[in-house]
């Protein structure tokens, strides 16, 4: 199926009349996983990265769905690019599904916003490390668990220039 999760109703309708009204693309941002895992420091883009990569799209709005993050996102503002951060808002993971299904697009590594988007039936475009975790295989751009998953791998090891040059190509 394409989605297998629902966001609680109230909570999703909340969530989006706190949006700002546009037709602006809404797009959210995971950059990093948990950042003791073992193998963060492979996956993770550094938020600059990401600054660097969206300030130049005027056609869209973007949300942080990284918590804990505000110095993350202040070093993103300084490098040019606005993200709102309604985070602090977020207290289950049932929040973080009504803010992931107020959105149109979700770009992140992998990390449980990755799934839960998937899960949601959200476009989801996955920036994928040069050893991926499993489910993600190799060789591929799409997912076999999860068809609104768009996958953007790394061509050298700790680059991800290419990928998310890759990514904004598409974006545009």
């Amino acid at each position: 199926p394409v989605s297998y999760l629902s966001a609680d109703e109230t909570k999703l309708i909340r969530m989006r009349d706190r949006m700002p009204a546009g037709g602006a693309l809404k797009v959210g941002l995971a950059w990093t996983g948990n950042r003791t895992h073992q193998r963060n420091p492979l996956r993770a883009v550094a938020p600059e990265l990401f600054a660097k990569a969206f300030s130049g799209y005027a056609g869209a709005e973007f949300y942080s769905l990284q918590k804990d993050a505000s110095d993350d996102v202040a070093r993103m503002e300084a490098a040019g690019l606005q993200v709102i951060d309604r985070t602090g808002e977020l207290e289950s993971f049932d929040d973080t599904a009504a803010l992931v299904a107020s959105l149109d697009l979700v770009v992140t590594v992998c990390t449980s916003v990755a799934h839960l988007a998937a899960a949601l039936g959200r476009p989801t475009w996955l920036l994928v490390d040069g050893n991926p975790h499993w489910v993600w295989m190799t060789g591929r751009r799409d997912s076999v668990w999860y068809p609104t998953v768009r996958l953007y791998r790394q061509h050298a090891y700790r680059d991800w220039s290419t990928p998310l040059k890759e990514l904004v190509v598409d974006l545009e």
